[in-house]
C-alpha cells in the first residue's frame, strides 16, 4: 500500500463539505500535510504552489517497494546502513 504525503481537499466553500471528518480521514491515513483550496476565494492556491514547486528527491518504483518491505513510507529517510540492493540504485 502507498500512502499519500500531502493531500488536497477541494471545494472547502460548499455548504455540506465535512472538513473535520476529510481532515480525520487523511491524518488516519498518514497524510502529513493538507492543503484545503478553496477555488473561488484562491485560499490555500498559494500553498499548494510553494508545495509543487518544492524539489522533492525522485524515486523510482522499485526503490518505493523496497522502502514499503522494510516498513517505510518512500518519504522517509533509509536508516544507517541500509542501502537499495544493486539492481534497484
Amino acid at each position: 500500500m502507498i500512502l499519500v504525503k500531502f493531500w488536497i481537499i477541494t471545494k472547502v466553500d460548499f455548504p455540506h463539505t465535512n472538513i473535520p471528518m476529510v481532515r480525520q480521514w487523511m491524518e488516519n491515513m498518514g497524510c502529513e500535510r493538507i492543503c484545503m483550496v478553496n477555488n473561488k476565494t484562491r485560499e490555500g492556491i498559494s500553498e499548494l504552489m510553494d508545495y509543487l514547486q518544492n524539489d522533492l528527491p525522485k524515486l523510482t518504483l522499485e526503490q518505493a517497494k523496497f522502502k514499503q518491505s522494510i516498513g517505510l513510507n518512500e518519504w522517509d529517510p533509509m536508516p544507517e546502513g541500509v542501502e537499495y540492493p544493486e539492481s534497484i540504485r
